[in-house]
Order: structure tokens, then C-alpha cells, then sequence
């Protein structure tokens, strides 16, 4: 997709240009597109990018990661799709995004309040700014209910995503749409990953959407429906729910959806034919969505940073996206959602153990450090370990 970035890069600045003149979109409307008036022309304009449209050259756009791109033609006529540009390497992008922490990670001196509902707003305006500065979307109004079993709940700007709060063991729960994930500031997800484990180490993946656009079709619905009676989608010895949806059996280009699972399981796969579905009957895009939740699942912070490896870890068939990869798995977790012990402790070392070192070698006491990262407000056993795995260790006098 290079020469698509390097053919739009400098009719993006150009249109930017144009538009500085222009009202702006509202904030409370969906990014992708503005239309300038009065023309039949489109530009991205992304909020989250702190660039002086008046002065950055066109080599800045070019190494944007979003770009305008003619993807699909409709009765219509064009319509302009977003393309993401992938890193080296990466054959999927993060879709959406759930993750819930304890309300004290936001607690700072404007939280002291003794009435609630005064709390619940100062920690609001708390993830407000830093939201903002992870993804360069801040909090914009607060909904009429709540959402997912919270008492309150708050919008993104731009529909970015939402933030809930009140109940569900004093946690706030955030979500990162699929607008937000796409619009998000550059590296967003590196630093959201960076300052969970600084800060909100006990934080957790709720739910994370992976997707993969294969623009040219070069493995298309039909060959997943042959994979599924080749055992492509089948993780252990059990195959998953089937379901099609579409004409399947006189396809009449307005495109089919394959979905693997089911809408109660921790896993939900979305295979489908985007560009026709788009309005386009001759497009070969087609697009591959992996859903986990928590449920099933521990999902470890490094999907932020490495979403590919556990999208081609989901099905044996997804493979082909990249022979060469070395899929990562997420931790099952079992029904009675209890690790081990040694468990815990991979954990543990594997998420934070270059930290712990870290501060060992500044502090230079291990007691010192410890006492440290074990000053916090609930000490009780985390639930998830199963205590008759604690080993019997010698005791010391």
C-alpha cells in the first residue's frame, strides 16, 4: 500500500490547508471525515495529532500510519475509506479496547471528598486528562445512565470511546473504540502499555478486538468456510460454532459474513467481505475480526504492543497471514478462573520483572523495595491463586 501514502500524501496536506479556513467538524461526531464545504472533497482531520497544519511538509504525511484512500466504488460513487498503515511485521491493529482499574489510581488530593458522587466527577476529570494525554482523546460529556452495570457513564470526544464508574468493586472501566484505536495520538498504544505497568499494574483487559484487511483478497471467504472442514479453526478437540450469514448460495455480491463461536464465548471471530458490504460488488477486500474477553482469558498487556502475534495465534489457519511469525497465546483461564502459584509468579516476572530489577538496583535494599511496591490499600490475597498450589518453603528463624 506505499505508493497509496505517497500518492495521498501531498493531497492531504492540501486539503488540510484548505480547510483551516473552514468551520471545523463538531466534537461530538464521529473523526473520519470532513467534508469541506461547498466541494465534493473529504480530509481527515485527526484531533489527536499536535501538528501546525501551516508549516509541517508533506514528508510528515507520508509517514503517517492513516491516510485517504479510493478503497471502494459504490452506485454512489467513490468513498473514501481510511487505510491503516501497519508496522513492520504486524499483520493486525487493535480494533477496541476494555480495560478496568481501581478508582485509587486516579485518586490525587481534589479526590478527598467525602460525598461520592463529587469523588466520582474529580476522578472523571483525573482519566479525562490522562486519556488525553495517552490517545489525545479527553473525556466531552457525561450520558443520561449508566453503562455495563455502572452508575455512571461519559463520552469520549469524537466517540473515541467511554468511561464508566460507580459500583463494580469501586473499579472505572475505560473503552478505546475502533474510532479511537484508529484516530488515536501516534504510539498510543506503546505509552497506554507503559503506563499500565507503571501505574496501574493491577489494571485489566476486559475485552481487546484484533482485526486484519486483506485489501486485495488474496485469501478469500470461501477459502476460510474450506478451513473449517480442514480442523483450521479448531483449538484442541473441539470445533467452534459455525455460523453464516449472507447468500451463501447465490452470492449476490453484497457481501457474506463467516463467525466463528458465539456471541457468549470468550472468543467471537468476524470474517467478512467489507468492500461489498461497503456498497462495492466487485471489491476483494475482506476483513477478519478476533474478539476476547477476560472471561476466558488473561490478556496480557503486550497485545498493546504486539496485537499480531496473538491475532495469528487465534486459529491454526491464520497462518498464512505470516508463516514466518511466532504466534503468542493468552493465558486460558479455567472455569474456576484460578492459577497456579508458579503461575502467578510467570506472571508476575514476565510482566513486571524488568521493573522489580530495576528498582532493586536503584534502592540497592530488597526489603526497601519491597516495602515499596507492597504500600498499597487492599492486601488481601489476590483471588485468582489457588492457595493450595503456595509451596511448603522452609521457615527461617
Amino acid at each position: 500500500m506505499t505508493s497509496i501514502y505517497s500518492t495521498n500524501a501531498q493531497r492531504y496536506k492540501d486539503l488540510i490547508k484548505q480547510s483551516l479556513s473552514k468551520s471545523l467538524p463538531k466534537k461530538d461526531v464521529e473523526i473520519p471525515f470532513y467534508n469541506i464545504p461547498n466541494t465534493h472533497q473529504t480530509v481527515f482531520f485527526n484531533p489527536a495529532l499536535e501538528v501546525d497544519p501551516q508549516t509541517v511538509d508533506t514528508a510528515f504525511y507520508e509517514s503517517l500510519p492513516l491516510l485517504t484512500s479510493d478503497a471502494v466504488i459504490t452506485a454512489e460513487g467513490v468513498k473514501t475509506q481510511l487505510i491503516k498503515r501497519l508496522a513492520p511485521g504486524q499483520v493486525a491493529a487493535l480494533d477496541w479496547l476494555t480495560f478496568t482499574v481501581h478508582d485509587t489510581t486516579f485518586d490525587n488530593y481534589n479526590t478527598k471528598s467525602s460525598n461520592d458522587f463529587e469523588r466520582q466527577t474529580q476522578l472523571i476529570k483525573n482519566v479525562s486528562d490522562v486519556l488525553q494525554s495517552l490517545t489525545g482523546f479527553a473525556v466531552d460529556h457525561e450520558n443520561k445512565t449508566g453503562r455495563n452495570f455502572y452508575e455512571r457513564s461519559f463520552m469520549l470526544e469524537h466517540n473515541a470511546g467511554f468511561v464508566c464508574i460507580g459500583g463494580q468493586n469501586n473499579t472505572i472501566s475505560i473503552t478505546i473504540t475502533g474510532t479511537g484505536c484508529t484516530f488515536g495520538r501516534l504510539g498510543w498504544e506503546g505509552h497506554l502499555n507503559a503506563w499500565l505497568n507503571m501505574y496501574a499494574p493491577s489494571a485489566k483487559i476486559t475485552r481487546v478486538d484484533l482485526a486484519h484487511d486483506d485489501f486485495i483478497g488474496e485469501y478469500d471467504i470461501d477459502f476460510f468456510d474450506s478451513q473449517d472442514n480442514l480442523g483450521g479453526f479448531s483449538c484442541g478437540k473441539t470445533r467452534p460454532n459455525i455460523e453464516k450469514r449472507g447468500n451463501w448460495k447465490r452470492p449476490n455480491k453484497k457481501g457474506r459474513s463467516l463467525y466463528i463461536g458465539s456471541p457468549s464465548s470468550s472468543k467471537l471471530t468476524r470474517i467478512y467481505e467489507k468492500g461489498k458490504q461497503l456498497g462495492d460488488s466487485e471489491s476483494p477486500w475482506v476483513r477478519s475480526e478476533v474478539q476476547f474477553r477476560s472471561s476466558g482469558f488473561a490478556i496480557d498487556f503486550d497485545v498493546l504492543n504486539n496485537p499480531s502475534n496473538y491475532f495469528l495465534a487465534s486459529y491454526p489457519c491464520f497462518g498464512v497471514f505470516n508463516p514466518e511469525a511466532l504466534p503468542q497465546r493468552f493465558e486460558v483461564i479455567e472455569r474456576e478462573q484460578l492459577i497456579t502459584f508458579e503461575q502467578a509468579l510467570e506472571i508476575t516476572k514476565r510482566q513486571f520483572g524488568r521493573y522489580i530489577h530495576f528498582f532493586r538496583s536503584v534502592f540497592g535494599d530488597d526489603k526497601a523495595t519491597l516495602d515499596i511496591l507492597t504500600d498499597i490499600k487492599d492486601k488481601t490475597p489476590p483471588e485468582r491463586i489457588n492457595m493450595l498450589t503456595i509451596p511448603q518453603l522452609p521457615q527461617h528463624n
